[in-house]
C-alpha cells in the first residue's frame, strides 16, 4: 500500500508518497518473490479506509491494522503498521472470527464480522492504541480504554450491510432496505432525519440540549428514518393534538419543546420508543406482500460532516 499527500507550492504542487511497510505480500500464485517476515504475518491487503490521520486495513488473514501517515514520513527505518489486536475476540469461540468488511469516514470506521456482529472504532481510539504501543507508561497489558471498540447491541446480528458515518453521527442501512440513525444531531440540524426540535423530534425521542441545540435520542439508541410521507403527516397529527387537546395537553407538555428538560428524559424516551414500534409496523402488510421489499427501499446511504444522504427506491403503487 501507498501514501499520498499533496503539498502546494507557490507555481506547483508537489506529491510526497510513502509505502507502508509489510504491505507487499500476494497469495496470488504468480508471486514468486521471497517475503520478509513482517509481510508474513500481516498478510494480504484486502481492505483499508483513509481517516484523519490514520490509515486502517484489513488483511486475508482476518487482521486489522492502523498507520499513522503524519507526512513527511521517515525515509530510514520507517515505523511498522500497529495490529489492532482489541477487535479479536478475547476468548475461544466456536464461531470463527472472519472480516467481512471495513467502511470508515473522517474520524470513524466498522469492522463488519460475518458471524453478523459489527464493531465501531474511533480516532480516539486509534490515538489510545497507537501511543500505547509507543508510550513505555502504558503496557500491552493493560492499553487506555479508549483502545477498546464499541459495541452497540442493536447492530449486532441484525443484517446491517452499510454504515456511513458523519462527524457526530452514523446511518447505518440494514438488508431490508431501513436505514437506523445514530449519535447526536448537531445544532439540531437535521443531519439524523430525525425531524426538529420545533416540530416532531420530540416525538421521534430526540432530547435537545438547551445550550449547544444537538439533539441525540439517546446513547447507543438508533432510531429508524422515515421516508413515506404519510408517516411524517400522522406523526404532525400526533404533535398537533397533543398540544392542543386537554387529555393530552400535560403530557405534551413534558415532551414540547423537549428543549433544556433533562428531568423529562425519561418520557421523551419512552414516547419515542411507542412512535418507532409503530413506525415499524406501518408497512407490515406491504412488505409480506411483496416479498420483503416495502414501499421505501434504500439502495445506499452516505453521510459526511452534518449532512446524511439515501438513495431511495420508491414503489409508487
Amino acid at each position: 500500500m501507498e501514501l499520498r499527500t499533496e503539498v502546494p507550492e507557490a507555481d506547483a504542487v508537489l506529491i510526497d508518497t510513502a509505502t507502508i511497510p509489510g504491505t507487499g505480500f500476494s497469495i496470488s500464485s504468480n508471486n514468486a518473490r521471497d517475503t520478509g517476515p513482517l509481510e508474513s504475518r500481516i498478510g494480504q491487503v484486502t481492505n483499508h479506509v483513509a481517516l484523519e490521520n490514520y490509515i486502517v486495513f484489513t488483511t486475508h488473514l482476518n487482521k486489522v491494522f492502523l498507520y499513522c501517515c503524519d507526512f513527511p514520513l521517515p525515509d530510514i527505518d520507517p515505523p511498522e503498521p500497529i495490529e489492532l489486536t482489541a477487535f479479536y475476540p478475547e476468548a475461544p469461540s466456536d464461531q470463527p472470527f472472519e472480516i467481512r468488511d471495513l467502511q470508515g469516514s473522517f474520524r470513524s470506521f466498522a469492522i463488519f464480522l460475518s458471524s453478523g456482529e459489527v464493531l465501531l472504532g474511533s480516532r480516539a481510539m486509534l490515538d489510545a492504541f497507537h501511543s500505547g504501543t509507543y508510550n513505555p507508561n502504558v503496557t500491552e497489558g493493560n492499553p487506555a480504554p479508549e483502545s477498546h471498540p464499541r459495541i452497540i447491541p442493536d447492530l449486532q446480528y441484525n443484517s446491517i450491510i452499510s454504515i456511513a458515518f458523519g462527524d457526530h453521527h452514523f446511518q447505518a442501512l440494514r438488508s431490508d432496505g431501513t436505514i437506523y440513525a445514530y449519535g447526536n444531531d448537531p445544532k439540531s440540524c437535521g443531519a439524523l432525519g430525525l425531524g426538529f426540535p420545533e416540530g416532531t423530534g420530540p416525538l421521534r425521542g430526540l432530547l435537545t440540549n438547551h445550550f449547544s441545540r444537538d439533539g441525540t435520542p439517546g446513547e447507543n439508541i438508533g432510531r429508524q428514518v422515515w421516508f413515506d410521507p404519510t408517516m411524517h403527516a400522522w406523526i404532525g397529527e400526533m404533535k398537533e393534538r397533543a398540544g392542543m387537546e386537554d387529555e393530552a395537553a400535560a403530557r405534551g407538555q413534558m415532551i414540547l419543546p423537549a428543549r433544556g428538560r433533562r428531568q423529562y428524559a425519561p418520557a421523551v424516551k419512552a414516547v419515542g420508543d411507542w412512535f418507532e414500534k409503530e413506525g415499524r409496523r406501518w408497512e407490515d402488510g406491504v412488505v409480506a406482500e411483496e416479498g420483503g421489499m416495502g414501499g421505501y427501499f434504500v439502495l445506499k446511504v452516505a453521510a459526511a460532516g452534518w449532512h446524511s444522504a439515501a438513495l431511495v427506491l420508491v414503489d409508487e403503487e
